[in-house]
């Protein structure tokens, strides 16, 4: 068993932060856990983000993953997200995610020689107003053609699903209802 434990201390924008992770293979699979703590500036108490772990090699070419996000900041309803998607955390772009808590689960196979494809789902719950629960999902596939030693094409889809903007057309209503299909094709070159 290889274990490997990181320490951080760093101050971005003026922000003290501080974290660490701890990754260790156990039952044939490798497990982490990795998580920071840091004071916004908008808020006098300490948030903290954190990512739980595991992936498992199915075969030689086929790799297994899930991850849960889980972020203090983040909202657990409907009501929250005003006050999320207008918090200065997230204006500058340090907030990863609106939702409190977001599962992974993600799957990729090497095959015919050149090509990786992997399918990843990102589902993320709040409640509404009446406490109903409310999914929203973001689907990707992705698939990678190996040109050469130091390049690759790389082709991406995504499509979000749940309740999408609430009837002012601006304030989000789920983490991935309002995520429109998108399509990311890129040729990468490392020199």
């Amino acid at each position: 068993t290889e274990s490997e434990l990181t320490g951080l201390a760093a101050r971005v924008r003026g922000v003290p932060i501080l974290g660490g992770s701890a990754e260790t293979s156990w039952l044939e699979a490798g497990w982490r856990l990795e998580g920071i703590a840091f004071r916004p500036t908008d808020r006098s108490d300490t948030a903290t983000y954190a990512v739980a772990g595991v992936d498992r090699q199915l075969s030689d070419t086929t790799l297994v993953l899930a991850e849960l996000y889980y972020n203090t900041l983040g909202a657990t309803s409907e009501g929250e997200l005003p006050a999320v998607t207008q918090s200065r955390t997230f204006r500058d772009g340090r907030l990863l995610q609106l939702s409190r808590a977001v599962l992974a689960l993600s799957a990729s196979r090497d095959f015919l020689g050149l090509w990786k494809g992997s399918y990843t789902l990102f589902a993320a719950p709040l409640r509404d107003a009446l406490g109903g629960r409310h999914v929203s999902l973001l689907h990707v596939l992705t698939f990678t053609y190996s040109i050469s030693n130091n390049a690759e094409a790389v082709f991406s889809l995504g499509t979000g699903t749940g309740r999408g903007l609430a009837p002012d057309g601006v304030t989000p209503r789920s983490e991935f209802g309002q995520v429109p299909d998108t399509l990311y094709v890129s040729l990468q070159f490392v020199l």
